[in-house]
């Protein structure tokens, strides 16, 4: 209970933003070796 809620919602945000890029990234190579 040390951390805030706050730094929570930051965490999840970073975490939602960094798996969106690696499933573009994955879709991008697929798409090239295609």
């Amino acid at each position: 209970k040390a951390r805030p809620a706050a730094s929570k919602g930051v965490f999840l945000r970073k975490l939602a933003i960094s798996s969106t890029m690696g499933a573009g990234a994955r879709v991008e190579i697929a798409t090239l070796t295609a």
